[in-house]
């Protein structure tokens, strides 16, 4: 398949590459994010250009990362066959060395491993780059184990403030996800992000020459499913020594996202709850959830919630895992028990949060001004009926907060619904400069667009959206 995307990281990666002397660059993001495919990438133009050595280390053994880490370097220098590295130091060593006659490029991929078996990793790239500045050598470092990895940086690790370049890689948003499908409609576009999420190696196994559902019950509900275990993979690849990740996951995904909600589910489970915060705790540093906060009350705790971050989990946790349907039912009949969930609990819900990723998107590319400077939800208490509530898409401009109600449904919105929207507004007691509606199939005539800020799906994908 073709390389997707990722215009904006290749090119400062290569911008990286091609500057004179000894560099560093330290880069991470969730397992099979696509990291080694973007440097791939990057170093295909540098080919007969320089020497590379790719190296990715591997969970076994200090022999065997050697051996493997000597035949990496024997295939972009053929004359050291028959050399022997014997420690680490010593590869290092030669690299630099011959860093002095022409341009070297070195990538430790899965470096978490390599520290895990060669714990004097640190200081010996630290001994290497302080002593050989003047060396043509790039070093690329580059894990999944995000937490090790943005710890490279901090204040008491050795190699903090050596890195020219530091990258997160992050999942694709719903516009980046939509080029894995280019011959779908744009309900089906973001109906795959929806289900799919933004992971590029997840995405890679739909065929869009087959409807949505059909994607679906092949890669989803059939037990041959062949994500299922990229999904067990991606997350057990990192929370290997974390007892009950999945549990926690499953939790959220099925509603329990307030802290006490979450730790009280935990504790009826059976489970220790002092052993809750260290679960929540390693998800969140490994970029599996995330808490948020709306943005009028950004330190409350009380106020805060936990998410998934990427839809395929969210979906796998929250209509997947523990359907025994799957076991005694074809595909096609696992999904029509389920349809009626995915259309009006799974894809409402999820069109919100992609309605923030289009506001962003629309602001950054200078399409909305002025530009918002913030967008999440907003907490809101109702005394006059004696409860709370929260208006799941909000923005601010310099002129204050605008509201949205988004709306995925089969008909144009009306002015029903935006009357309503005016009167839950009033409610809540905070007054906005401007209301918005985000709408899957438009709007009514009757709706005057210049007294709304209106959107409609296909304003998800105007051409104009794509980042540079």
């Amino acid at each position: 398949m073709n390389f997707i995307g990722r215009e904006k990281e290749i090119s400062e990666l290569n911008a990286f590459v091609q500057k004179p002397g000894f560099g560093a660059a330290l880069i991470y993001g969730r397992r099979r994010v696509g990291k080694t495919s973007l440097i791939n990438q990057c170093l295909a133009a540098w080919k007969g250009k320089g020497r590379i050595v790719p190296f990715t280390g591997a969970r076994a053994s200090v022999q065997t990362n050697l051996a493997n880490l000597k035949s990496s370097i024997e295939e972009a220098f053929p004359e050291t066959s028959g050399f022997s590295f014997e420690s680490l130091d010593a590869a290092m060593a030669y690299l630099f060395e011959a860093a002095k006659r022409e341009k070297v490029i070195v990538v430790l991929d899965e470096y978490p491993y390599l520290r895990s078996f060669f714990p004097e990793i640190d200081d010996i790239i630290l001994r290497y780059s302080d002593r050989y500045q003047d060396r043509n050598l790039k070093l690329i470092l580059s894990g999944s184990t995000v937490g090790t990895m943005v710890g490279l940086n901090d204040r008491d690790s050795v190699l903090h403030g050596r890195f020219r370049l530091i990258m997160n890689i992050e999942p694709f948003d719903y516009f980046e996800a939509a080029k894995f499908v280019p011959s779908y409609s744009n309900d089906e576009k973001f109906r795959t992000y929806a289900i799919f999420g933004g992971i590029p190696y997840f995405l890679s196994f739909l065929d869009d020459s087959l409807t949505l559902r059909e994607n679906i019950e092949r890669l989803f509900i059939s037990t041959s499913s062949p994500l299922e275990p990229e999904i067990n993979y991606s997350l057990m690849g990192e929370m290997r020594k974390v007892d009950n990740a999945s549990l926690v996951l499953d939790l959220i995904a099925r509603g329990h996202r307030r802290y006490t909600d979450l730790k009280k589910h935990y504790a009826s489970s059976g489970l220790k709850a002092n052993g809750f915060d260290n679960v929540i705790q390693k998800l969140t540093e490994a970029s599996f959830i995330e808490k948020t906060y709306p943005i009028n009350c950004p330190n409350e705790s009380s106020k805060s919630s936990y998410r998934l971050t990427d839809n395929a989990l969210l979906f796998y946790y929250s209509l997947i895992d523990g359907n025994q349907s799957r076991n005694f039912l074809s595909p096609e009949a696992c999904y029509d028990r389920m349809a009626d969930i995915i259309e009006k609990r799974y894809l409402p819900l999820l069109f919100e949060k992609v309605s923030r990723e289009f506001l962003g998107r629309l602001s950054r590319k200078g399409l909305r001004v002025p530009p918002f400077t913030n967008i999440g939800t907003y907490y809101y208490d109702c005394p006059s009926e004696h409860r709370n509530g929260q208006f799941d898409v909000a923005a601010i401009d310099e002129s204050g907060y605008v509201l949205f109600e988004c709306k995925y449904a089969s008909r144009p919105v009306g002015m029903d619904v935006i009357k309503e929207e005016e009167r839950q507004s009033a409610l809540s007691g905070l007054a906005p400069h401007r209301l918005g509606f985000i709408a899957r199939n438009g709007f009514a005539t009757e709706v005057d667009p210049a007294k709304y800020e209106l959107y409609e799906l296909a304003d998800f994908f105007d051409e104009r959206l794509q980042m540079p």
